[in-house]
């Protein structure tokens, strides 16, 4: 019996009929395609690719119980082709190969996979859509198959309307260089993306539009009518009365009257941001309609994006930012004013960020464009849709921000294909201040918390010292407060810094922006954690190792970022030591800290403040965790629980009634004794303390303690400046 081995490229076909308008579930899909590759031969083999993560996890359950076999997506979309030839080359290896083989996929780079198979006697089809499938694919199967006869799928129409009075306007607020060739080409190709039949129409008062320019700068306001026609969208005349723009009404009434027309179209898309379409929008909607609003970012109604499916302009047109003529009114720019707006952080940022670190991660010179857009798609920033991530990417190459090659492929496996690759422009400012910003206000913030043992940095004193950096002095660089605002406002968003609101230090009733890091509670803990350690050990250095696995619960990723800061900035000292038990073994890289670092040498002063105020609070019969911690450390009193829980200086009585949340000081350690101004030799009466309340002693507990945990006021620590309990 013959049989026959179906490959669903289904990552590849999900978004090639989502772009055609043709949608289909994925439990109906899987089902389909088994059974029309079923009835070719009496038995089947059904294989799977896809990127399996996010919105993906339920196909991937749908082709599972439809008995498909999952292929990995290692390497993203470039993985596709390798994961496919291993899986043919195990059925060829095995007792039975199938001789009929199924590739239900668009992309290209199969058509050498499918050509061997034919030299080899294989019968090879290909299924995919009839408007999309590349050539070469086609060619080199026996037969090709449309998905849209086999899944008898319809081609849905589209009815475009764009209120260009809106768009233009909006555009133009937003600093955009208004091109109506450029809009009306990209508008109406984004609509007939998959061959789609389209009636498209474009709304204004024609003579009463912003100045309109292209990228150079050359005026275009008398043809932007005419730029619409040549590309076949119909034009309609409005006259905008006392500063209202009447497209709205003339829209929702041409879009009821195509309503009734006998086909009306499937899909309509309203271009515009205008909140006034909200009630045609509901009428499409309950009439079946899928509803398509094209806005512009920033200006539109939020209405319109809780009822139907919103895509911004920036993200597939490659808009520019108005260059001001010489000619007109106001209009020469400030010396380094166009520079300046490429400088400013926007949604390129990240993007230059997601670019470097892939390369920096990997070693690489390059990514390949698909490599890149499967890691911009996972990460989530630039579009909910592996198809706008796409568009956006084209967007920065279009830009200039990105560059991108035709390359051989470095796969030896395939000698004679070439793939695209990409980089970012070092040439481009948008890069530079990518690369450059960030960089330098983490370096401060690091200075000014580790060198001055601050616990935080004011977002005033971050703005002047912004404003005096020599490295920021570049054409277009540091303009002004509101550019180095935008800076930072980018890090808070990014994760990469924390706003906070605390009491001003000269007038506490005043809150002030405060900034903090986000390694910089874990790297307290290490201090505390290796501080604690060696006293306890008797020696100067604690095992990376060890302290990596003793503080693996807090986040191993959290703690390497926190080593790396750390030793950066000299708060320790990563070396290799002689290991203690067997001077024979390799060396050990261990941790010593230089105490001499005044952000050090203020966590252990706090650490045996904490520690006195407690144990005299609880020689008074009041400690609980609540007024104690609260009043010593404020919003920091849920960090100095954990981290003194953990270090074993201190644990949670037993619960019992009316005891609310007490604690118990563990005085049998080491760092506990030394800092309360206990005798080492004292031990605690244990039979006049509950079983539950007497802390476990630790084996190493007589061992004599490092110098360094000496008391407060005897010259080992350097004194912490004012506020230290701030």
């Amino acid at each position: 019996m013959r049989t026959t081995a179906l490959f669903v490229d289904l990552t590849g076909i999900d978004e090639a009929l989502r772009m055609a308008c043709l949608p289909v579930a994925p439990a109906l899909l899987a089902q389909k395609l088994r059974r029309s590759a079923k009835l070719l031969t009496g038995e089947l083999v059904a294989f799977a690719w896809g990127i399996w993560t996010g919105g993906e996890q339920s196909a991937a359950d749908a082709f599972r119980q439809e008995g498909y076999a999952l292929l990995s997506a290692e390497g993203g979309e470039s993985g596709r082709c390798l994961s496919f030839r291993q899986q043919i080359e195990a059925l060829e290896a095995g007792p039975r190969p199938p001789e009929v083989y199924v590739l239900v996929s668009q992309d290209p780079e199969l058509a050498p996979l499918a050509h061997s198979l034919v030299e080899a006697g294989r019968d090879v089809r290909v299924w995919g859509l009839a408007c999309s499938t590349p050539a070469e694919l086609q060619q080199e199967a026996l037969q090709f198959y449309s998905l849209e006869e086999l899944l008898d799928l319809r081609v849905r129409s589209r009815a475009l309307f764009i209120d260009f009075e809106n768009i233009a306007f909006c555009l133009h607020d937003l600093g955009y260089a208004v091109d109506p060739a450029l809009l009306a080409r990209h508008l109406r190709e984004r609509a007939a993306h998959g061959n789609s039949p389209v009636q498209a129409f474009a709304y204004a008062d024609w003579h009463r539009l912003p100045p309109m320019q292209d990228a150079s700068g050359r005026s275009l306001s008398s043809e932007a009518q005419r730029f619409f026609e040549l590309s076949d969208i119909d034009t309609r005349y409005l006259i905008s009365r006392a500063g209202k723009n009447t497209a709205d009404m003339r829209i929702a009434d041409d879009i009821r009257t195509v309503l009734q027309e006998p086909n009306p179209p499937d899909v309509f898309i309203i271009a515009s941001g205008d909140r006034d379409f909200a009630p045609v929008i509901d009428t499409l909607l309950r009439q079946g309609r899928e509803v398509i609003v094209w806005g512009v970012r920033g200006k539109t109604s939020r209405n319109l994006a809780e009822m139907a499916h919103v895509e911004y302009l920036q993200e597939f047109v490659p808009l520019t930012q108005r260059v001001a003529r010489p000619t007109e009114p106001g209009a020469a720019p400030e010396p380094g004013a166009v520079v300046a707006a490429e400088t400013v952080p926007s949604i390129w940022t990240p993007l230059v960020t997601l670019l470097d670190d892939i390369m920096g991660r990997n070693n690489w010179s390059w990514v390949s464009f698909s490599k890149l857009v499967a890691e911009a798609c996972h990460s989530g920033k630039f579009g909910g849709t592996e198809e706008e991530t796409r568009d956006l990417i084209n967007q920065a190459i279009a830009r200039g921000i990105i560059l991108r090659e035709r390359i051989p492929n470095p796969n030896p496996n395939y000698p004679d294909q070439f793939i695209w690759a990409c980089r970012p422009n070092d040439e481009s400012r948008a890069v530079q201040a990518a690369r450059l910003v960030p960089a330098l206000a983490i370096e401060f913030m690091w200075r000014s918390i580790v060198e001055r043992g601050w616990d935080y940095v004011a977002f005033s004193f971050l703005l002047r010292e912004m404003a005096n950096c020599p490295e920021l002095s570049l054409p277009g660089f540091n303009t002004d407060d509101d550019w180095r605002a935008a800076w930072i406002n980018h890090l808070v968003a990014e994760g990469r810094l924390r706003l906070e609101r605390r009491p001003h230090p000269k007038n506490r009733r005043d809150l002030m922006k405060a900034l903090t890091m986000p390694e910089q509670d874990m790297l307290v803990r290490i201090i505390v954690s290796v501080d604690n350690f060696c006293a306890t050990r008797n020696t100067t250095w604690e095992a990376a190792s060890a302290l990596l696995q003793y503080l693996a619960c807090f986040g191993v990723d959290a703690v390497r970022a926190a080593l790396a800061v750390g030793e950066h900035f000299g708060s320790f000292r990563l070396a290799k030591y002689t290991h203690p038990a067997d001077p024979e073994r390799p060396p050990t890289t261990g941790i010593t800290l230089n105490p001499e670092v005044p952000f050090v040498a203020r966590v252990l002063e706090r650490r045996n403040t904490l520690l006195r105020a407690l144990y005299a609070a609880q020689e008074r019969g009041g400690a609980s965790w609540e007024s104690d911690l609260a009043a010593l450390v404020g919003d920091k009193a849920p960090l100095w629980r954990s981290i003194l829980s953990h270090e074993r200086m201190v644990r949670p009585a037993e619960v019992a009634a009316n005891n609310g949340h007490r604690y118990v000081l563990s005085r049998s350690h080491a760092v506990v004794r030394l800092v309360c101004g206990l005798p080492p030799e004292e031990e605690e009466d244990r039979d006049s303390l509950p079983a539950e309340e007497v802390a476990p002693a630790a084996p190493e507990q007589e061992a004599p303690v490092s110098g360094d945990l000496e008391p407060a006021g005897s010259g080992t620590w350097p004194p912490a400046g004012p506020g230290v309990l701030d």
